[in-house]
């Protein structure tokens, strides 16, 4: 398709550059040789274009002469330098690493691309290291929550097993004493004399004083209580756990956010910052909003906005500006 300094570079005639260009009285322009071809034959000279009488003979026009030269002059030379395929752009540099001309197009486009693995790799490495963080906190949590189950169960082990122990004493120290009286009865019924009868009635009495092993019982929860500790062991873990974390309905996307939106470390919330050197990518919204990771096409929804002590607030839906 030609341009419009080309078209008005042409001649109406034969439709071809100017060779030669006259100018008629009205002011219209054809080439020399084209004109005189029109006029043969023709009793009255008219304009091609308009119709109108010419008044005198042509004029040769330069200075259109000197248009037509140095349009073609630019043109050839433009159609001698190569351009590039992708882009129809003057191959203005040469890689030296793929040995070949390149238009400053792909330059950028390869500057881009170059920033994005950049950017890809700080967002990999800023991404590790706040997983890595939240991991350390559950664990240490974990490790805070298995030390405190542990220790309350040493601690019904240890005074259960002491309770257990103060039994055995107790219930040792009876068997000592009842074996004992048994003993001396035994030995006072051997004596050859009369005095076992004589003392009988004391050893019945010391007999019955002495309480039988039989009467000491376990107490009720002597054992471990490990339905206490086992039940529901993981769901009560989870519970617990649900205090050290926190659910956000709504998590901000920092590959669409503005250059002056500074987002938290979770991507909860978001404040407004100095400007910061962003990508370029097809999927951020340069706005003054912070954009949801999520897009909802249809239903209804809506949230909680808690605005604080700000005094200046937009809503993004009216785009009304009030004031609290």
């Amino acid at each position: 398709m030609a341009s419009r300094l080309e078209e008005d570079l042409t001649c109406s005639i034969c439709y071809d550059l100017f060779k030669d260009p006259v100018l008629l009285s009205c002011s219209h322009s054809f080439c020399k040789v084209c004109l005189e071809n029109w006029w043969k034959d023709k009793p009255i000279k008219t304009c091609p274009f308009c119709k109108k009488l010419s008044s005198h003979d042509p004029s040769l026009n330069l200075v259109l002469k000197n248009l037509v030269q140095t349009f073609t002059e630019q043109r050839d030379q433009a159609a001698a330098e190569p351009l590039c395929s992708l882009h129809s752009e003057k191959l203005r540099l040469f890689c030296l690493d793929h040995r070949q001309p390149v238009c400053l197009v792909l330059t950028e486009r390869k500057e881009l691309f170059k920033d994005s693995a950049a950017h890809i790799t700080a967002q990999t490495q800023q991404t590790e290291k706040q997983i890595r963080d939240q991991f350390e906190k559950l664990h240490q949590f974990l490790l805070e929550e298995e030390q405190f189950r542990m220790k309350a169960l040493r601690e019904e082990e240890q005074l259960k097993t002491q309770n257990m122990k103060d039994k055995i004493v107790a219930v040792s120290r009876e068997i000592e004493t009842v074996s004992k009286t048994i003993a001396e009865a035994e030995e006072q019924l051997r004596a050859s004399d009369s005095s076992f009868l004589l003392q009988y009635k004391t050893i019945v009495e010391r007999v019955q004083r002495c309480p039988l092993v039989a009467e000491t019982e376990m107490e009720e929860g002597a054992l471990i209580d490990q339905a206490k500790h086992l039940g529901n062991l993981g769901f009560n873990i989870w519970m617990n756990m649900k205090r050290l974390v926190q659910f956000y309905p709504v998590i901000l996307d920092p590959n669409r956010s503005g250059s002056e939106h500074i987002l938290s470390d979770y991507l909860s919330s978001v404040t407004r910052g100095e400007t910061q050197k962003i990508l370029e990518v097809p999927e951020r919204d340069i706005s003054d909003y912070a954009v949801g990771s999520k897009k909802f096409t249809s239903g209804t929804r809506s949230w909680d906005v808690e605005v604080g002590d700000n005094k200046y607030w937009i809503s993004a839906e009216s785009q009304s500006e009030a004031g609290l």
